[in-house]
């Protein structure tokens, strides 16, 4: 399947598609997916705290930029996981704006 870029209006249409699936699921789907997406973002933040207090303060910016590099594997660990987080969900206003979600 050959990939290309998509109009602002597929754009629309694939959110408000993707929200109304988000919208039918189960109650018990999404509270056990929005735990593990809190741990993931637990375990990155982990991370990130464990690299920059390894490093001498005299480092300067190094400890900030090495942080920086480790701290996003929780967010890939959230896009394979399937982890759900709260920035998705304004997402589904604009099924709702549209009329698809009541």
């Amino acid at each position: 399947m050959q990939h290309r870029d998509l109009y602002p209006h597929e754009i629309l249409q694939d959110v408000i598609d993707k929200s109304y699936a988000k919208s039918q699921g189960h109650l018990k789907t999404l509270a056990i997916l929005s735990f593990l997406g809190g741990g993931y973002v637990s375990f990155g933040y982990m991370a990130y705290l464990k690299v920059v207090s390894g490093i001498p303060g005299d480092w300067g910016g190094l400890a900030t930029l090495l942080g920086a590099a480790v701290f996003p594997i929780c967010l890939i660990c959230i896009l394979i996981g399937g982890g759900e987080l709260d920035t998705t969900k304004p997402f589904c206003e604009v099924a709702l704006f549209n009329g698809r979600l009541k």
